[in-house]
């Protein structure tokens, strides 16, 4: 039960006192007493004092009364004890009508009774009151922690809080609600979460009234310095403003154990992505000893290869470069936008409701979607959606995707994999303003790709091209780039001058250069296709 003025004002100790203004003020809770009588009296106030003074040092100054009447509602005091008679007779009128303005209560104390008469009761019923927040704050850490550790979710933390409190909560983990309890008493409860601005503070606060929302506590969900999420608390009627310091203990418990719940996700999440990672390295290395074996042990890890997957890899594109940033970003911050983009990419997952495996590879994202005949997944959707909120969440950091073509059972994920690998190499070659590279756009290249002798392709260049890229290099030509536009206008050099900005005659010019090099005439269409297959060999290899 809060202590405040009003039932102070009923202890023994106070017989005969009687309250001279501010009497709507006397819910005021008191968690401090105090005797002063210096002028500045202003620098040793605090919040949820009752000041008791003669007003000594500001007996004759009716503006210093007045001033720190507005002193002690600056500091929402409780209020101001004040014995008449000796050195003050009353107090002006101006005074205690500011009192009464501004809600300070203002209690005539009789002057045969001593400070220090007071004082002890009131210290004695503070202490009992902390001791009793503290007995009941630990009552509430125990019960929390034993909902953990008895293998509970955000759900039974909710749960519980609820059932302490009485109130609507709310967990949110990144930006998403994992756990409303209590909203059928607050049905717009999910909708104005979504409107709630909770950046910016990293301990327990009180958010006011806004838009038509109930205020309500939020504490932050922090784990290694980072905040994960917040604990909401949300008030349906009036009785928070006498237990909200309870509230607040509670809400940070509840922080607390929901920090613990996340650490335990974090940590069964990464072994469970570590140990299906192992199982996928043994399919892309083919090293098992039978299907049924490798199965089995991914089965043991909830990943069923008697499915058929569509392969996925998600890239950073600036990893190393925002490692090695002027602003000496260290490896836990490196670690920290991996675990987020982990996070971000299973939530917009389980957004489009897949069947999908996520695991890391270095520093790269290997997702796996179970196809299912007649049902149309949306991949370039999926894939613009994770791009889109890593853009939103990690504004600094830029991502792309690699999608090989579908192919069924195990040896499937294996070809997947590499050609999703290999739509990401060539990808941003071919087109860097792409974010999504799909294997089965890349044309002739997807041919090339099939021959594993990546010398046969060095030395088919180099008979090829070889001579013309060393002759632009040392002469800082553009003899390649003529040849390639040239080659795309199927030999109309009326199309060809004008897409490479020159003259005709210039045009002219280099062809002519070109076929002194390589010992070829370009304008031999017969040719084009060895020098095109060159070209496009050239992408591959640098």
């Amino acid at each position: 039960m809060t202590l405040n003025l009003k039932s102070i004002l009923e202890m023994d100790c106070l017989q005969g006192s009687q309250v001279l203004a501010g009497h709507r003020g006397l819910e005021r809770e008191v968690k401090y007493i105090d005797v002063l009588e210096v002028p500045d009296i202003k620098h040793w106030l605090k919040q949820g004092i009752f000041l008791l003074t003669t007003a000594y040092a500001i007996k004759n100054d009716p503006a210093a009364q007045a001033e720190l009447i507005r002193s002690l509602h600056e500091v929402k005091a409780a209020g101001l004890g004040i014995k008449l008679g000796r050195f003050i007779k009353a107090l002006p009128p101006e005074v205690t009508s500011l009192a009464d303005k501004l809600e300070i209560p203002v209690i005539s104390i009789p002057k045969e009774v001593a400070y220090i008469d007071i004082m002890m009761p009131i210290f004695n019923l503070i202490l009992d009151k902390k001791e009793n927040l503290l007995q009941r704050s630990e009552q509430i850490h125990q019960e929390l922690t034993r909902v953990v550790l008895s293998g509970g979710g955000f759900k039974e933390i909710a749960s519980s809080l609820n059932s302490i409190t009485g109130f609507p909560v709310c967990i949110i983990v990144g930006d998403v609600p994992v756990s409303l309890v209590g909203n059928e008493d607050f049905p717009d409860l999910k909708e104005t979460v979504a409107t709630l601005e909770l950046e910016g503070f990293k301990t327990p606060r009180r958010l006011e009234k806004k838009g038509g929302h109930p205020p309500c506590l939020a504490a932050p969900i922090v784990v290694d310095g980072e905040t994960l999420g917040h604990v909401l608390l949300f008030f349906c009627d009036e009785r928070q403003d006498k237990q909200e310091q309870l509230f607040f203990l509670a809400l940070e418990h509840a922080a607390t154990v929901a920090a613990l719940e996340i650490m335990k996700e974090r940590a069964i999440t990464e072994t469970q992505v570590k140990l299906q990672g192992d199982i996928f390295e043994v399919v892309l290395t083919g090293n098992y000893q039978s299907e049924t074996t490798i199965r089995l042990r991914a089965a043991y890890l909830g990943w069923s290869l008697d499915l058929d997957y569509q392969v996925l890899v998600l890239e950073i594109d600036n990893l190393e470069d925002y490692f090695l940033a002027p602003t000496q970003h260290g490896e836990k911050q490196v670690q920290q936008i991996i675990r987020e983009l982990h996070s971000l990419a299973g939530r917009t997952l389980d957004y489009f409701n897949l069947n999908y495996n996520l695991f890391r590879r270095s520093d790269s994202f290997i997702i796996l979607i179970a196809t299912e005949q007649g049902k149309q997944i949306p991949l370039q959707k999926i894939m613009e959606k994770i791009i889109e909120k890593t853009e939103q969440r990690m504004p600094a950091v830029s991502i792309s995707f690699g999608m090989g073509r579908f192919h069924p059972g195990i040896a499937g994920v294996k070809k997947g994999y590499l050609e999703a690998k290999e739509a990401l190499k060539l990808g941003p070659k071919l087109q860097p303003e792409n974010k999504i590279h799909n294997f089965e756009e890349l044309g002739v290249y997807k041919l090339l790709f099939q021959i594993e002798d990546i010398s046969e392709l060095k030395s088919f260049f180099q008979e090829e091209l070889g001579r013309l890229i060393e002759y632009d290099k040392k002469h800082k030509g553009e003899l390649v780039k003529t040849l390639e536009i040239f080659l795309q206008c199927h030999g109309n050099k009326q199309q060809a001058a004008k897409q490479l900005h020159i003259h005709r005659n210039t045009l002219n010019y280099r062809l002519q250069r070109i076929q002194e090099v390589l010992g070829v005439n370009p304008q031999d269409s017969s040719r084009w296709l060895e020098c095109l297959l060159g070209l496009k060999i050239s992408r591959i290899l640098f």
